[in-house]
């Protein structure tokens, strides 16, 4: 269950840790903590993301608050997590914290702990 939440930590990490300047290098470093239908969803959307932090002039950063686990068993684990989101614009302004609370199902197909789905309950 350990190595489960370091992974989750990690993943939401560099997920919510975006730079417009390394955009392809942070996103496809997202996408390895990721499988199944989270990691097409979020190819589907890169550009669309990548395009709202262009327009808005953002990048993210991100810091994981706390994790629970709601359960465990094997290859597969249900956890919440809570996420600081911030977002820092022209000239080093910081916005934030934006709080989220994210259902993460972690999965374990081959001897590696990966995000398989991620939802919002906040």
């Amino acid at each position: 269950l350990g190595t489960a939440i370091s992974a989750a930590r990690a993943g939401l990490g560099k997920t919510f840790g975006l730079r417009r300047s390394h955009f392809d290098s942070d996103f496809a470093a997202a996408l390895k903590y990721t499988t199944g239908d989270l990691h097409q969803q979020l190819e589907n959307e890169k550009s669309q993301l990548e395009k709202k932090q262009d327009d808005g002039a953002y990048d993210l950063t991100s810091k994981v608050t706390g994790v629970a686990a709601i359960k465990a068993d094997g290859t597969d684990a249900e956890l919440l997590v809570a996420v600081h989101e911030y977002r820092l614009g022209r000239e080093g302004a910081k916005f934030g914290p934006y709080d989220l609370t994210i259902d993460v199902t972690m999965t374990d197909p081959h001897g590696t702990w990966l995000m398989s789905e991620a939802k919002s309950v906040t």
